[in-house]
């Protein structure tokens, strides 16, 4: 019972757009992420060569962008709110500073609670 008054509170506290945020992180997106840039590098389906691509690093805000358009001119409130989602303990901490590995900015970061609330939300639809 307490959790689900905890929820609630995360609910009244979080817009819609904080929630996608927290969604995008639910998931491991770097598979997602990986067929898209091996598509546009070999736009050819009957191609079967297969491309290596050297991902590099990039700044972890990108992934937010590259899942959430609208936040593009907004990158400040889209790091305010990760922020927020990590002091609560809904995702793990992210360095927007530090440039990573494509795979590791895509990789799954809520936690254990992330995870239960937003089974309490999708529940609860």
């Amino acid at each position: 019972m307490k959790k689900k008054l905890i929820f609630l509170s995360l609910l009244d506290k979080y817009s819609l757009l904080a929630l996608k945020v927290l969604k995008c992180y639910s998931d491991d997106n770097y598979e997602k992420y990986n067929n898209k840039v091996q598509r546009e590098a070999n736009p050819n389906p009957n191609n079967m060569m297969h491309t290596f691509i050297n991902h590099g690093t990039e700044k972890p805000i990108n992934y937010i962008i590259d899942e959430i358009p609208e936040l593009e001119k907004e990158r400040e409130l889209a790091k305010t709110i990760a922020n927020q989602l990590t002091d609560d303990g809904l995702i793990e901490p992210i360095d927007f500073n530090m440039p990573e590995h494509p795979q590791s900015i895509r990789r799954k970061r809520t936690t254990t609670i992330g995870d239960q609330f937003l089974e309490f939300i999708y529940e609860n639809e």
